[in-house]
């Protein structure tokens, strides 16, 4: 019998990072409490562009295989936002 394609994810908090490879359709928080990373205390995960994430999202099912977590305080998911959404459109100037 096939052994399904594990999904991958990075998750990131502060400098430190970690890549794992889990089942296709584990939630986030179940990732999390196998990293043993509390989500408790004014905890935000989200996606590289600052989106928010659901602890319920699935890996390779409701986020691509390979996302990146990142584990962050509220004003820094704002301001990450903040940044993607500038970025948006913005073409690169001729020389």
């Amino acid at each position: 019998m096939a052994m399904p394609i594990p999904a991958t994810a990075t998750v990131a908090r502060g400098q430190e990072r970690r890549d794992i490879a889990v089942p296709p359709g584990t939630t986030v928080a179940g990732l999390l409490a196998m990293l043993h990373l509390d989500t408790t205390d004014e905890v935000v995960v989200a996606r590289a562009d600052g989106r928010p994430v659901a602890l319920s999202a699935s890996i390779g099912g409701d986020l691509p295989s390979g996302v990146l977590l990142a584990l962050t305080d509220p004003d820094a998911v704002v301001a990450a936002r903040a940044r993607a959404d500038a970025g948006r459109g913005a073409g690169f100037a001729a020389p």
